[in-house]
């Protein structure tokens, strides 16, 4: 039926029907295809990046396994809380945003932007001395190596 109709169009008639089918597909591929594939390719490589992640954390979760069963020297300190933490912070040479003690058995810090190393260093520092991290918030900013934290510590 089709192959009867277009037999019977005109040359120019057929031209402009060749030149809209190519336009179509032309539309279809920048319209729809290519942005679907883009996206494709983004969450692909969210993807990598993710299991790149949770890769690390396990390997971080085995560390802090083995470290929990050998154990580590506490020795508890008889220096306020807030003055330890104060002495550990300005001995790494961190700037917390804000501390805030809640009594003498707990204090929370912020970071806005913390070298990640130094904090792990603060808080295994701290631990020797008896301190317990309560709860901690970490996340990665826009600066390699830097983080934004909120920590809380007591005894």
């Amino acid at each position: 039926m089709f192959s009867a109709y277009y037999q019977s169009l005109e040359e120019r008639e057929k031209l402009v029907l060749w030149l809209g089918g190519v336009c179509a597909l032309v539309l279809l591929a920048y319209l729809i295809w290519r942005p679907l594939s883009e996206s494709n390719e983004h969450l692909l490589q969210q993807v990598a990046e993710k299991r790149a992640l949770a890769a690390w954390m396990e390997r971080a979760a085995e560390e802090v396994l083995h470290l929990q069963v050998n154990g580590t020297y506490v020795q508890h300190s008889n220096v306020p809380l807030q003055r330890l933490i104060t002495h550990k912070t300005n001995e790494l040479n961190l700037k917390p945003a804000r501390m805030q003690s809640k009594g003498e058995s707990e204090v929370q810090l912020s970071f806005d932007k913390a070298n990640f190393n130094m904090v792990l260093t603060m808080i295994d520092r701290l631990h020797v001395d008896g301190v317990i991290l309560k709860q901690a918030n970490v996340r990665a900013t826009d600066m390699p190596g830097r983080v934004k934290a909120q920590l809380t510590f007591g005894r």
